[in-house]
């Protein structure tokens, strides 16, 4: 199905509505974070896109 979705976010196949759409959330490298002054936290923040894939 994803493969038929190519770069579409939504796709209706009779009474069915599949959605597969990019989530972005923000994560952070604690790993740094450590190293570093909790007030620097933001500087470290990573930003990810996923997309999320609801057959309805």
């Amino acid at each position: 199905i994803k493969a038929a979705m190519g770069d579409a976010e939504e796709l209706r196949a009779g009474e069915y509505k599949i959605t597969w759409k990019a989530v972005n959330a923000s994560r952070i490298d604690t790993t740094a974070l450590r190293k570093a002054l909790p007030d620097v936290a933001e500087r470290f923040t990573q930003i990810t896109t996923t997309r999320r894939f609801c057959v309805a």
